[in-house]
């Protein structure tokens, strides 16, 4: 056997090793990830006499998967800053956008003060296609402006940086993050949206720079700190909903 032969076949050999590694530690976080959403229960309130009425509707980010409690999610942080306010949630886990476009059917016109969107990382990672991703973004925000008098919407940051994602295929979901951004961005003022923009690059971004901190331990989902930096940007897109102490 020729030297560049063996050489070939030790490069091979180590390609096929290092994939084989990065399925298994992938599919690890992802069955801690699972049991995570098994274990998650969405925040909700009821207060008697509630002096506001808000709706949060999307995926497992808006069931507060990951967070330590309910009440660490953006819905429970939510709450906590409203403790007079109702709040209905209708997260589920797994969402994609599509899966919100009959999701409002049951809610009549300017029930609520405020619908609060999270929903896309989910069509990042399964590559739905940006056409018809599009298509149905337009139709989640029209119905969501018909039941909500306020509409706030947003995604994950940039998911290149979550670990559980195989080593050499960050750089994809990098990319497809920044092009769902600017979807979102484009079309969020003009269905009377506001969009809340978690986009960071290298050392400004918390869940690049310390990731045990801000992602769950499925290095997915957002943790408690990750949930309460995401709701720090949320905040600053209510300045009609006063802080009641």
């Amino acid at each position: 056997m020729s030297l560049t032969l063996k050489i070939c076949l030790s490069l091979l050999a180590i390609v096929a090793i290092y994939s084989v590694a990065q399925y298994l530690r992938s599919r690890h976080y992802a069955q801690i990830g699972i049991q995570l959403a098994e274990q998650t229960t969405p925040y909700e309130q009821h207060p008697t006499n509630p002096t506001h009425h808000f709706l949060v509707i999307g995926d497992s980010t808006a069931v507060g998967t990951g967070a330590s409690s309910p009440t660490d999610s953006t819905a429970g942080l939510l709450g906590k800053d409203y403790p007079t306010a109702d709040i209905i949630n209708r997260g589920v886990n797994g969402s994609r956008v599509v899966d919100l476009t009959n999701r409002f059917t049951k809610f009549s016109d300017d029930q609520f003060d405020l619908v609060l969107i999270q929903i896309g990382g989910n069509d990042i990672v399964r590559f739905t296609d940006f056409t018809a991703l599009e298509s149905d973004l337009i139709t989640v925000l029209t119905e969501a402006n018909r039941v909500g008098k306020q509409v706030v919407i947003l995604h994950c940051g940039n998911f290149g940086t979550a670990k559980l994602l195989p080593f050499g295929s960050r750089w994809i979901f990098t990319q497809r993050t920044a092009k769902l951004r600017s979807m979102y961005q484009r079309l969020a003022p003009q269905y009377q949206a506001q969009y809340v923009d978690l986009w960071r690059l290298g050392d400004t971004d918390p869940f690049a720079r310390d990731p045990k901190t801000f992602y769950a331990a499925d290095y997915f989902h957002p943790s408690s700190a990750g949930y309460a930096d995401w709701y720090s940007f949320i905040r600053q897109t209510l300045p009609e909903f006063p802080t009641i102490d």
